[in-house]
């Protein structure tokens, strides 16, 4: 069942069993004997397996340690229970370190926050001022332009008193 020998087995409440060993692997096996589904690899040396009252969950041990939950439906690993946890006290302090990282990086996103809505609001000050000096420059644009139409017809009309001017008494009247 397992190249090198199968370590740990156990039966499942409806007749199937479970199977690991030295290749690293835990096989599921039909009531009848035969393969129904392979599991794995683990980390190390399959030492021990279980099953769950249910028989939804194999739970498999290896040389090393680890303990591995797969699903007994599709033979996929659905968890790792860590077998050497730390003292509870260790972890109250990692939990506290997390949180305080947590609040310094809150902390810190909110001063960045805070200073692009000043910059923001700067940006929107200067481009409302910007946005007044190109109407007061439009509007004195339009003005000179047509206080340019205005001096050109004034140019146009002296250009044809001085042309009238300037003909002989007897000359006939140009068509201007």
């Amino acid at each position: 069942a397992h190249a090198g020998g199968g370590c740990g087995a156990t039966w499942l409440r409806d007749g199937r069993l479970a199977t690991t060993g030295r290749d690293k692997k835990v096989k599921l096996w039909k009531a009848d004997g035969t393969l129904a589904r392979e599991m794995g690899p683990l980390a190390d040396i399959g030492t021990r397996v279980a099953a769950s009252s249910d028989t939804t969950r194999i739970f498999a041990g290896d040389w090393a340690g680890a303990l591995v939950s797969f699903t007994t439906a599709d033979g996929r690993p659905a968890g790792t229970l860590d077998t050497n946890p730390p003292p509870l006290a260790e972890r109250l302090a990692a939990a506290e370190k997390s949180l305080g990282d947590v609040a310094t990086a809150e902390r810190d996103a909110a001063e960045r926050v805070e200073r692009a809505a000043k910059a923001l609001q700067l940006t929107e000050s200067q481009w409302a001022a910007a946005r007044q000096t190109m109407e007061t420059a439009q509007a004195e644009l339009d003005a000179a332009t047509v206080t340019r139409a205005e001096a050109a017809k004034a140019v146009a009309r002296w250009k044809a008193e001085v042309d009238f001017a300037r003909r002989p008494v007897d000359a006939p009247p140009s068509a201007n």
